[in-house]
């Protein structure tokens, strides 16, 4: 987010002014007095309890992790002060008692600049599906173990981070809208990861797999299947984020030459020498190196 100038502050103090947050109005004219927002964070977030991060006198971030979902999400979306609010973090704990924070999204919609939206949660496995039209204007999301993915169509995001997915959900994936989407991660528990093509992710160039890091004795032909993947076909650059254990690196032996039709791959630095002069040799300057 650029810099709110000082005309901006001072037009948003008094915008919060007349909608009665004097205290929001407190913080936009002492915008590094850490009392004043630290009160305010106690007067408009006594559930939530969030992590706020400030930028020039408005909250840019906001991280929130609770059981109560959907009372704190309530308390977010109603808080005047969010018209500067760039990136919400917001994750429920698994407790027992977990409420549900999508239904209030779905009602309200996100403080009307966000752009960065991150749903971990944990005990909640909601139908997504009624609240994309809320997020037309997301260029950055992350979700996490969702019941279903439903049909996505997010016309301004330009990087999807996916946790936790299993094979129902990688179908639903397939029917997804992002015509503006150029990274897919995804982090899967799939010892072999079957992804389906993105027809209408046109512009996707670059996808990031989290694998699990040990492979599992019946698993033998995960490379096999890994590579067959009608998604690994679709991009010209792969990361792949894990590490692998031993048997992973060994059993990649005999698919190195899958990695050559990309433009660029990037791995950890293997620890099975072999490997490592196989990939060089082959993929030269194509290989890139995680730190």
């Amino acid at each position: 987010m650029a810099a709110v100038t000082p005309e901006e502050l001072a037009v948003w103090g008094d915008e919060l002014l007349e909608l009665g947050d004097s205290p929001g109005q407190l913080v936009v004219d002492r915008p590094r007095d850490d009392a004043f927002r630290e009160a305010y964070e106690r007067q408009y977030f006594p559930i939530s309890r969030p992590k706020c991060t400030w930028r020039y006198g408005v909250i840019h971030r906001l991280k929130v992790t609770t059981s109560l979902g959907r009372e704190a999400m309530e308390e977010i979306v109603a808080c005047p002060a969010m018209k500067f609010l760039h990136e919400l973090v917001f994750q429920t704990d698994g407790a027992e008692d977990v409420t549900d924070p999508i239904p209030v999204l779905i009602t309200h919609g996100l403080p009307e600049r966000v752009r960065d939206l991150a749903l971990s949660l944990s005990g909640l496995y909601p139908d997504l599906g009624d609240l994309y039209p809320r997020l037309a204007k997301l260029e950055r999301f992350t979700v996490s173990n969702p019941n279903r993915l439903g049909v996505m169509h997010l016309p301004a995001l330009k990087w999807l981070r996916l946790v936790g997915f299993q094979r129902p959900a990688f179908e639903e994936l397939a029917l997804a809208k992002l015509p503006l989407v150029e990274t897919l991660e995804v982090w899967t528990g799939d010892e072999a990861f079957v992804g389906p093509a993105l027809p209408y992710a046109t512009q996707l160039t670059k996808l990031v797999v989290n694998l699990p890091t040990a492979l599992s004795p019946n698993a033998p032909n995960q490379w096999e299947t890994f590579f067959s993947s009608p998604l690994l076909k679709q991009v010209p650059h792969l990361e792949i984020l894990s590490s692998l254990d031993y048997m992973r690196e060994r059993l990649l032996l005999t698919h190195v030459s899958e990695l050559t039709r990309y433009e660029s791959v990037t791995m950890h630095r293997p620890s099975l020498a072999e490997l490592h002069d196989k990939l060089w040799g082959m993929l030269g300057k194509k290989i890139r190196w995680q730190p």
